[in-house]
């Protein structure tokens, strides 16, 4: 097997470990650096997942520009078992509840300002979210194993559609996606996902529209 052909065999297990979850569970923060900006900027977020259908994703951003970083927008998006939500909370302002016709358009909704990481893991657990699948990434390819808190990871890189550069961290255990770091004519990015937890129970009370904090 080459060195190819063995990164997209790993790629198309960590596909079939996300979609045989019963539940998820994660806590994470996305790092940004902006060339407009000249700094970086954070994005923390947390994901929950039960099937068949339940689904949350809450995430907080700060203004990109360091001296307005006191203003803070959150973000709940998600499905609650009878209905898709995308709620917003800007600052000082009274908090937005709107509707959504599906969870693939609330996921979509919020990809871009969530830094991607919205995506990330929806597109991996929710068959109805669409768009770019690790599967899709071209010139993949193993690097050296690195280690995340004394865990080993595979490491592999790779090319986006779009030109940009990935590369992707994984659990050897458990084929988790840890980080996924990427390269961009506006900056750089890394997501990093931590406190995992995979096939525990969650309660439904738990995916209601209502903001909740980050865990700790």
């Amino acid at each position: 097997m080459t060195n190819a052909s063995g990164a997209y065999k790993l790629l198309e297990d960590v596909v079939s470990s996300y979609a045989a979850m019963t539940a998820y569970s994660d806590a994470g923060v996305v790092t940004r650096s902006s060339n407009e900006f000249g700094s970086a900027f954070r994005t923390h977020f947390s994901t929950l997942f039960k099937r068949p259908s339940f689904f949350r994703f809450d995430f907080s951003r700060p203004h990109p520009y360091s001296p307005l970083s006191h203003i803070v927008t959150r973000h709940a998006i998600g499905f609650d078992g009878s209905a898709a939500y995308f709620v917003t909370k800007r600052h000082e302002q009274p908090t937005e509840a709107r509707a959504k016709t599906s969870l693939g358009q609330a996921v979509a909704g919020a990809t871009g300002i969530s830094s991607g990481s919205a995506h990330t893991i929806g597109r991996l657990l929710i068959a109805e979210v669409t768009g770019l699948s690790i599967l899709d990434l071209a010139d993949v390819q193993l690097n050296d194993d690195v280690a995340l808190d004394g865990v080993a990871c595979y490491s592999i890189a790779a090319r986006h559609p779009t030109a940009r550069m990935w590369e992707l961290w994984i659990e050897k255990p458990t084929l988790l996606i840890r980080r996924v770091r990427t390269k961009h004519t506006e900056g750089s990015s890394e997501e990093a996902r931590d406190s995992v937890r995979v096939n525990q129970s969650i309660d439904d009370a738990s995916f209601a529209s209502g903001f909740r904090d980050f865990p700790s």
